[in-house]
C-alpha cells in the first residue's frame, strides 16, 4: 500500500520538482549566511579590547582646558500665541 502511494505522489503533475539553478540558489543563500555569521563571530572576537579609532591612529581630542560650547535659549524658539484665536479650524457650514 505504502508502495503505491509513493509511486503515485511520484507520478502526480502537480509536484515541483527541484530544479538545478534553484538548488545553487539555495546553497548561496546557506553559504552567504554561514560566512555572514563566522565574519561577525571574529570581528568580535578581535575588537574585544579595542575600538576603530585605536585601529586608525587617531588622536583623542584635548578634554583639558576645553568647555562645552554654551547652550543656546530655548524659550523664545516657538512662534508667538495669539491667544484671542482659537486652536481649532472654524467649522466647514
Amino acid at each position: 500500500m505504502a508502495l503505491v502511494a509513493a509511486v503515485e505522489a511520484a507520478s502526480c503533475p502537480h509536484v515541483v520538482q527541484p530544479r538545478p539553478l534553484g538548488k545553487l540558489t539555495w546553497g548561496f543563500a546557506i553559504a552567504f549566511l554561514v560566512t555572514s555569521i563566522s565574519l561577525t563571530i571574529i570581528s568580535a572576537k578581535n575588537s574585544a579590547d579595542s575600538s576603530v579609532v585605536d585601529a586608525l591612529g587617531l588622536e583623542a581630542p584635548a578634554a583639558e582646558g576645553e568647555t562645552a560650547p554654551a547652550v543656546p535659549d530655548v524659550s523664545n524658539l516657538l512662534p508667538p500665541v495669539n491667544t484671542d484665536d482659537s486652536l481649532t479650524p472654524p467649522r466647514a457650514d
